[in-house]
């Protein structure tokens, strides 16, 4: 956390500003307090299984600070991934891929812990929705 100043080019989580007329020095009277919160460290080449969602997922994930980059591929197919984050030591991220019957988009969520992690997937093909428990393990730095 930090009261009116930065952190280089690391973006803030959460930023607050206010009014302090009493403030002797600064910008009109205003103190801004910004917050980071340190990821995990996410960045590397992980694998997980989904059964009856394309089984094998790979994933490949480059981290600048709280912000992720993810390549995913399953079934030999790329897949776009659309919301992406890193909150602590939380992921979260939403590709949409393809069953035997119709397009379902995933919602992953996970908590990093070393070279593991753990959390749940929400599957939805917009009419039914199922929560799966989520594991993946890191197979490269």
């Amino acid at each position: 956390m930090s009261h009116d100043g930065g952190i280089g080019d690391w973006p803030h989580d959460e930023k607050l500003e206010m009014r302090a007329p009493e403030k002797p020095v600064g910008v009109g009277g205003v103190s801004t307090v910004e917050l980071w919160i340190v990821p995990a460290n996410a960045a590397g080449t992980w694998a997980s299984d989904i059964p009856g969602h394309g089984e094998r997922w790979r994933w490949r994930v480059k981290q600048k600070y709280q912000m992720l980059e993810i390549d995913l591929a399953v079934q030999g197919r790329d897949l776009l991934v659309r919301t992406r984050g890193c909150a602590a030591r939380r992921s979260r991220s939403s590709p949409r891929a393809s069953s035997t019957v119709a397009p379902w988009h995933h919602y992953f969520v996970g908590q990093v812990k070393g070279d593991q992690i753990s959390g749940e997937v929400t599957v939805s093909d917009g009419n039914n929705r199922k929560v799966f428990p989520w594991n993946a393990s890191r197979t490269s730095r």
